[in-house]
């Protein structure tokens, strides 16, 4: 199907220290039960909504994070002591060049009857955003604001590496959600700036994507859902989740 789309497929390293593959192909049945509250691919709790490789950066020289963080009213000093990084730490994660670009994801069904998968857009994350009070101004703000994006349990030996450091969303000209750059899971997502009211908002942000509108798909053996990854240029992208793993 990646083929036929015309994109080279990725697919994800071993997970849990290498003791597992991806998702939900073979769970460790020692550790069955644990995994399952756990929303890892490997385990069977909730996603929350996400993009997958948030942590890819096209940041190929320091000099060009430093303009990064400037644009974003921050820089390396103050984000590596947010982040308990030494500042070599946080420059040499950044510029790894470990992480793959995703610009689309495929999703395949499972034989579960229960378990929906759950697609966000722009437009969706704008209207819950609206709905929980954020006026025009907060999301100007929210656009500008320092984020990194920390590589998790999938990512295997640069786990825990502070990949990406962008915006959390994108904004048109007429002050509209066209894109985003999230994931809603726990401690992937900092706020790497000075003003504490920007990281209240951002800690507002971050609930409201946890809880945000939906679209709910049901899907089973033989779907394929394919979604854009990546926001860039006019191209606008999906986040996705998962609700609890049920049994079959």
């Amino acid at each position: 199907m990646s083929t036929l789309f015309n994109h080279e497929a990725t697919s994800h390293p071993p997970e849990h220290g290498g003791n597992n593959k991806f998702h939900l192909i073979s769970l460790i049945p020692s550790e069955d039960n644990r995994l399952r509250e756990i929303g890892a691919s490997t385990g069977g709790g909730k996603f929350y909504q996400h993009s997958d490789a948030t942590v890819y950066t096209d940041i190929k020289m320091c000099t060009d994070l430093e303009e990064r963080l400037k644009g974003l009213n921050s820089d390396i000093s103050t984000a590596s002591c947010i982040l308990n990084k030494t500042e070599s730490t946080l420059v040499s994660e950044v510029l790894c060049g470990k992480y793959t670009r995703v610009d689309a994801t495929l999703l395949e069904g499972i034989l579960n009857l229960k378990t929906k998968t759950y697609i966000g857009t722009p437009k969706l994350l704008e209207k819950s955003l609206i709905r929980d009070g954020f006026q025009t101004k907060e999301r100007e703000r929210l656009s500008n604001m320092p984020i990194v994006h920390v590589a998790g349990p999938a990512d295997g030996v640069v786990s825990g590496y502070a990949g990406e450091i962008n915006r959390p969303i994108y904004l048109d000209h007429n002050h509209k959600i066209i894109g985003s750059c999230s994931n809603a899971s726990d401690n992937r997502m900092i706020y790497a700036g000075i003003n504490l009211q920007d990281k209240t908002l951002f800690e507002r942000f971050l609930q409201t994507l946890r809880s945000m509108e939906v679209m709910e798909f049901l899907l089973i053996l033989s779907d394929l859902l394919f979604i854009p990854n990546s926001y860039y240029r006019n191209q606008s992208n999906a986040t996705h989740g998962r609700g609890k793993l049920d049994d079959l």
